[in-house]
């Protein structure tokens, strides 16, 4: 599923997956709306064995990651259940609204995600998760931390001095976690993303991967350009 973004805006993107739910299966969400939803047909396949990590920025099985995504990131967050279209918009309305009634962080926490990566470290320790479950994640070469993220008066959900982590042009680099180690067919993966330019199709922006080949997250759709994808 995809749909086409602007480069150098920042967006807040959300997939969300349950079998046999309302919204066909697949639903994918831009500032709050819903833009593509698809159906699944096969059954869900549980997790056996997993030591791909997590990543923001790129594709995990790369020494330093590959297929990697150009532009900003901030604020991913990972929920072992579906977030409903409601909820999507609350959220960003609470980044963007004019007089949000609250921050756009306690929004997030306040519907339970098992992890909640802020990514607003300034110097480039680990990147610290607020959620109930999964692991910080790690700043890897040719991602870069403290740089502005989405703020007032824009964003004004969201601290005046609020950072996120760029991943550098044509350098590999991700900010990955360890593996989510939760066995749900139930899931709702959401980040604040601000493309640099044309990106390469494929690349991964909120991904996780499995040993057994297998992909799911928020990536650059199959046309690259500006387009993204829930798979």
């Amino acid at each position: 599923m995809t749909n086409q973004l602007d480069t150098n805006k920042w967006y807040h993107i959300v997939g969300t997956f349950k079998a046999n739910n309302p919204n066909k299966g697949l639903t994918l969400y831009v500032n709050g709306a819903s833009v593509a939803t698809a159906g699944v047909s096969k059954a869900y396949e549980s997790v056996v064995t997993n030591t791909i990590p997590l990543t923001f920025g790129a594709r995990a099985d790369g020494d330093f990651g590959f297929f990697t995504f150009l532009g900003g990131l901030d604020e991913g967050a990972f929920y072992p259940y579906l977030l409903t279209a409601a909820q999507v918009l609350a959220h960003y309305q609470a980044g963007t609204n004019a007089a949000p009634a609250t921050p756009y962080q306690n929004v997030v926490l306040g519907d339970s995600p098992a992890g909640y990566w802020r990514l607003n470290e300034k110097l480039g320790p680990a990147a610290a998760n607020l959620g109930s479950s999964a692991a910080a994640g790690q700043y890897l070469y040719a991602s870069t931390p403290g740089v502005a993220g989405p703020q007032p008066p824009a964003f004004t959900g969201f601290e005046a001095a609020n950072k996120a982590v760029e991943i550098l042009t044509n350098n590999p680099g991700s900010v990955r976690t360890a593996p989510l180690a939760l066995n749900t067919n139930t899931v709702t993966m959401a980040a604040w993303i601000k493309p640099n330019g044309p990106q390469t199709p494929y690349s991964g922006i909120f991904l996780n991967a499995a040993t057994d080949g297998t992909y799911a997250g928020i990536t650059v759709g199959m046309d690259g350009g500006f387009q993204i994808a829930y798979t």
